[in-house]
């Protein structure tokens, strides 16, 4: 057991990726593994990124037609005090460079991905107990450099564990609004497919947006508000 955590843990750290014998994992093979950092492994499997629905924003925005109650998490106008905080690969070694800057009551996530060492930038935020037991889904409305951005949640089942769905947003200057909802985020376990329970929105502690697409260079996505809804 020593023997193959050495191993993995230096293949880690040198920026490379290791591939799985399966697309998914059990929980109880991959636990064995502790490592330091969640993000410090490859995107997980590419297939789980087509749950998210792009919202038309005629729709979303129009009251006659909006059915449903949706509660504002942030529009970063900085009323929320949602206490955001930026989790780069530095943490392990890594060479990205990940910051958000809040403009014009937009949040601001830009920087560039360096592979060598991790590869990924992420930001968080604390959720409150409970604070999303009365909705179904999440919607964000962002504008974005096409690029592999993914919306995570994390309960308090397991401290390691994610449940995470891509945001699938295009390129483009426009507003784009897609939602999310809590029952199809997908589980992963440092960054990869595991069979686990899902998302328990009663016992969630932490939103977060990551990139970790497997590409490097610069990056920019520009969030105008993150809202919380109920079913109609």
């Amino acid at each position: 057991m020593l023997k193959n955590f050495t191993v993995l843990s230096l293949l880690f750290f040198c920026g490379c990726s290791i591939t799985p014998p399966s697309a998914t994992k059990s929980l109880s093979e991959v636990e064995e593994v502790e490592l330091v950092v969640e993000e410090n492994s490859v995107l997980i499997d590419n297939q789980v990124a087509r749950s998210a629905v792009v919202v038309e924003p005629e729709k979303a925005e129009n009251p006659e037609v909006e059915d449903r109650f949706c509660e504002v998490f942030d529009d970063f106008s900085g009323r929320q005090n949602v206490g955001w905080q930026r989790v780069n690969d530095n943490v392990m070694g890594g060479r990205s460079d990940g910051r958000y800057d809040f403009e014009e009551e937009m949040m601001v996530l830009r920087g560039s991905i360096n592979l060598n060492g991790g590869g990924f930038t992420s930001v968080r935020a604390p959720l409150s107990p409970q604070v999303l037991s009365d909705f179904d889904s999440v919607l964000v409305t962002a504008k974005s450099d096409g690029r592999g951005y993914q919306l995570t949640f994390r309960d308090q089942n397991r401290r390691r564990l994610s449940h995470r769905l891509a945001l699938d947003l295009m390129v483009g200057d426009d507003w784009q609004e897609v939602e999310i909802r809590f029952e199809d985020l997908k589980p992963a376990f440092f960054g990869r497919r595991v069979l686990a329970d899902g998302f328990n929105k009663n016992q969630a502690r932490e939103i977060g947006i990551i990139l970790n697409d497997g590409l490097g260079g610069d990056y920019e996505l520009i969030l105008k508000e993150i809202k919380f809804c109920q079913d109609s």
